[in-house]
């Protein structure tokens, strides 16, 4: 017998992707359905139903003012969607237990409940000891930063400089520490670990580099002869701005180069284009044996950890960091030139990695001769998916709107007219956000600068994060909650060019858990900024939501086999109708 109410958790980053689906028998037997009530009890034993910005009782129009927001319990006013993200105010480690009801209202208004479902989830999402994998907020656009920080700036006015004193740098540290989420905690755990342990050295590449209490680490390091760096010079990067005023990755490359025992431990050089890792190498001083490493799509900047959605994973395991260790000697021997490096060992194979407590991955390092070797691999992986394509990535064009791409990203373009795979995912480029959804060409297109200048009066005017990309990420997951799932992650931007001429890495994994993380992110990031793009068809009449008893059902989308809201509650709640 079916279940009249399913509901299905999977744990992201200190966070839980909700989804259900109710039996449409019930909706046939009192079709007044107002929506899903949720409760969640944190691994303190704290009780707390979800509250929803949306009523019944009011809407917000143009002219409702900041304080006169009103959240209301979702039992009084339930949650119109069969899916939902809870992030906990207060990240806490362990089991989280949730209990959704569908609520009916009569036609006088009054709501009851009807079926229940309970479910638990354990955060953060943690599938293996020895693989950490976190992400930044990328919120810095967002109501969240704007009431808890008044959208205040990530650096002081002014030239923008890596020396920022302790006293100042304190000033920030809460916006950072927010911002930054678990991906800079494992960061700055990871980096303390070098500082304070003199058995160990460092080996790290670097592009953007200008968070200051990074580099004063760095420093610190290299004064004791425990660092070797490489960082990018790319003409096309590390160039003067209009005013001539060097880059700030020239100054962190001056600043460590200074503090550097001996200054043949330090390079600043480039590939075909960009030297564009983010990875720091833990190793034995002694023997000079990698021991953990740091990855991911995260830049070391400010703007990478406290502005921008990233990524980042931490390997504990010897052989994979030896792995990352290798590429960086190889890289290291060739010089500021890298003349030799595409043709060498590293970047000619695609390795495994294995470990008791890792997932099932492989990993790539570029530049490679053709970008076939390493995203044909990934272009496969897509055109085989069976139920859903997620994926949040820079541009789907590589260079520009006019250049192929690679392989990967013609698949990806191709993914809006296909019929037999749920599609979700964000492309930024040029200052522009496009959300790509199943049968849209393209999907829906706003640009940042909107949220600043026409954000309706109910909502706080947002920072739009200053210039340059907000959408970092730069990963592909194919069916997350199927029998193969996979996922391609890393600092690969996963187009031709890259793969030809940047130095990269790029992550294959094949794990569930890994997969449905990066899911449930996908997923975040899509729904956060397809809110913003409705405000722009946003009317007087404001937002609230849709009484039970309106002629119009708000959930009879949700079950029409031709809608993209059936689609999505089938995949995410794993139902087949």
């Amino acid at each position: 017998m079916a279940k009249k109410l399913v509901a299905k958790a999977y744990p992201g980053d200190y966070m839980t992707l909700l989804a259900f689906s109710l039996d449409k028998s019930v909706l046939d037997e009192n079709p007044n359905f107002a929506g899903f009530a949720i409760e969640r009890t944190d691994p303190k034993g704290n009780k707390r139903t979800l509250y929803n910005r949306l009523s019944f009782d009011s809407a917000y129009t143009k002219a409702t003012k900041p304080e006169e927001r009103k959240w209301t319990p979702s039992d009084e006013a339930p949650f119109q969607k069969f899916r939902w993200i809870d992030v906990p105010p207060e990240p806490l480690d362990g089991e989280y237990v949730y209990k959704v009801t569908a609520m009916f209202g009569d036609g006088a208004g009054v709501l009851s409940r009807g079926p229940s479902a309970t479910v638990k989830v354990s955060l953060p999402c943690e599938p293996y000891k020895d693989f950490e994998l976190a992400f930044t907020k990328g919120y810095a656009s967002s109501q969240a930063y704007a009431e808890k920080f008044d959208n205040a700036d990530i650096r002081p006015q002014g030239e923008k400089t890596i020396d920022l004193k302790k006293s100042e740098y304190e000033k920030y540290k809460a916006r950072y520490e927010w911002l930054g989420g678990r991906a800079r905690r494992l960061l700055m755990e990871f980096l303390d670990e070098c500082v304070n342990n003199k058995n160990l050295s460092i080996s790290v590449f670097a592009y953007d580099l200008d968070e200051p209490y990074l580099i004063d680490c760095l420093c610190r390091i290299a004064r004791e002869g425990r660092l070797r760096i490489i960082l990018d010079d790319s003409p096309l990067h590390a160039k003067p701005d209009k005013n001539n005023v060097p880059p700030i990755e020239i100054e962190a490359h001056k600043t460590i180069l200074k503090a550097s025992k001996s200054k043949d431990s330090v390079i600043q050089g480039h590939f075909s284009r960009y030297s564009h890792d983010k990875i720091f190498i833990q190793r034995d001083m002694a023997t000079g044996k990698g021991l953990r490493v740091l990855t991911g799509s995260a830049n070391f900047s400010l703007r990478g950890l406290y502005v921008q959605a990233n990524s980042m994973i931490v390997i504990d395991d010897a052989a994979v960091a030896q792995l990352y260790a290798d590429t960086f000697d190889e890289a290291f021997e060739c010089g500021a030139t890298y003349k030799g490096f595409v043709k060498g060992k590293m970047t000619s194979s695609w390795f495994d990695a294995a470990g008791k407590d890792l997932p099932s991955f492989k990993v790539s390092f570029a530049p490679h001769k053709e970008p076939a070797f390493s995203l044909d691999t990934v272009a496969e992986s897509v055109r085989d998916a069976e139920s859903s394509v997620l994926f949040a990535i820079m541009n789907v064009y590589g260079a520009g709107k006019n250049v192929p791409g690679g392989p990967a990203m013609e698949e990806i373009r191709k993914l809006n007219k296909r019929k037999d795979v749920f599609t979700y995912g964000t492309v930024q480029s040029q200052g522009e956000l496009s959300l790509f959804k199943p049968g849209a060409a393209n999907g829906n297109v706003t640009s940042f600068a909107y949220l600043k200048s026409k954000m309706p009066s109910e909502f706080r005017e947002e920072w739009y994060g200053g210039k340059g990309m907000t959408v970092h990420h730069k990963f592909i997951v194919k069916d997350f909650n199927g029998a193969n799932p996979v996922v391609y992650t890393g600092s690969s931007n996963l187009a031709g060019g890259g793969e030809t001429k940047n130095g990269d890495n790029l992550l294959a994994i094949r794990d569930k858990g890994v997969a449905t993380a990066y899911a449930v992110e996908a997923v975040r990031l899509f729904d956060h900024y397809h809110f913003r793009d409705a405000m722009k068809s946003a009317t007087a009449k404001g937002l609230s939501l849709t009484p039970p008893n309106a002629k119009k059902k708000w959930w009879r989308p949700y079950y029409d086999a031709e809608n993209i809201k059936c689609r999505d509650r089938r995949l995410f709640a794993l139902v087949d109708d």
